[in-house]
């Protein structure tokens, strides 16, 4: 029979086991997603946001191989150190999994719309006293403040990069927010007030990074739609 004290370190070993799996589980369920998107866009039309998603194979690999050495460790006491492997790993994984996602395709669209757009708005309207009256003038005004970051969006489909889409929504006298919203995620809407000197800028986004389903940006920390608004005196 297992005197208390066998007992005791065989519930400290399976306790620390268990430790190390759920940290090492975030990083397998990721690379299952990544390979999970990989298959939607071989076998589908989904709209996308570029990356190397044929990472998720080396990760799950990788994964699996910790998820071993924890088996390994707890059902021999004596190499109940090797938990320290994995743990150390991990921990090197998971400062590198942000930069190889980069920022969040949500985040890229955002900055958008509250830096070089809302500053092509503003300038327009610092410079004509009025911001465009129209399509025509909206994608003029965009041309002339030459910003190369408004051009594409960070969606892609069957393997081209989608623009971003300009819409203009006049007489305004809040943000756009169109239900359902366009079908395809990148379409910026411009609402102008009907005195030309207040704007709301409102965009469409996927809700995942890879599929179909395309949402209305929002801002995340207050789930409220995100708008940006400038006037003549505060501009």
């Amino acid at each position: 029979m297992e005197t208390k004290k066998q007992l005791f370190y065989k519930v400290i070993q399976y306790f620390l086991g268990i430790i190390v799996f759920l940290f090492i589980l975030p990083a397998l369920v990721f690379s299952c997603k990544e390979i999970f998107y990989l298959i939607q866009i071989n076998t589908g039309q989904p709209f996308y946001v570029d990356r190397q998603y044929s990472l998720g194979f080396i990760g799950l690999i990788f994964c699996l191989a910790m998820i071993t050495i924890v088996i390994y460790a707890v059902l021999r006491p004596r190499y109940l150190a090797l938990l320290c492997i994995p743990f150390i790993l991990m921990i090197h994984i998971y400062i590198g999994i942000p930069s190889f996602i980069k920022a969040d395709h949500v985040s890229r669209v955002n900055i958008i719309i509250t830096h070089p757009l809302n500053k092509a708005l503003s300038t327009c309207l610092k410079k004509r006293s009025h911001l465009p009256k129209n399509q025509s003038e909206l994608i003029l005004a965009l041309e002339e403040y030459g910003d190369s970051n408004l051009n594409f969006s960070p969606y892609f489909y069957n393997n081209e990069q989608l623009p971003f889409i300009y819409k203009y929504v006049k007489n305004a006298s809040g943000p756009y927010l169109p239900q359902p919203p366009a079908p395809f995620p990148g379409v910026i809407y411009c609402a102008i007030s009907e005195d030309l000197k207040s704007f709301w800028l409102t965009a469409t986004v996927l809700e995942k990074p890879v599929g179909n389903k395309v949402v209305l940006l929002k801002n995340y920390s207050s789930s409220r739609i995100e708008v940006v608004r400038k006037t003549k005196n505060n501009s």
